[in-house]
């Protein structure tokens, strides 16, 4: 079961609670809280194309209980809005995007995606730390 824990190299298990996470310079990073339950400002109307940048982790049927009818409106008639999301408390953060049609009011959660393109004729060169993945060899299968 030892993939089930964390250990030290001395054998000793490490419970969650002293753990921290560390970004890539080592340093300590904090906690992000939970949003549940708590009231978030929303940004926007933003670019709808914001969603199809969005790695959607999550997706939420809303049943508002205090949002304004104009929101609701402004929603169906295709505007977007978004707002920090996090279900339970953790080390990075999400974000909800807003969207509504007759169905109802979605809350689509992720992380946006950092997309490199290249273009025709340019050489692709892989980034530091990007391994390059041999051809499969069907035939060894």
């Amino acid at each position: 079961m030892a993939a089930q824990g964390y250990f030290t190299t001395e054998g000793r298990w490490v419970a969650r609670t002293e753990m921290v996470g560390l970004d890539t310079e080592g340093h300590v990073v904090e906690i992000k809280p939970s949003t549940l339950g708590v009231p978030q400002v929303l940004e926007g109307p933003v670019d709808p194309l914001e969603v199809l940048t969005l790695e959607v982790e999550s997706v939420f049927w809303l049943k508002p209980e205090h949002a304004s009818s104009g929101l609701i409106d402004k929603l169906k008639r295709g505007e977007v809005y978004k707002c920090p999301f996090n279900y339970a408390a953790g080390l990075e953060s999400e974000t909800a995007y807003l969207v509504a049609n007759d169905a109802g009011v979605f809350a689509l959660v992720g992380k946006p995606v950092v997309e490199r393109w290249v273009e025709e004729g340019e050489m692709f060169v892989l980034s530091e730390g990007e391994e390059e993945i041999e051809d499969l060899d069907f035939e060894a299968l």
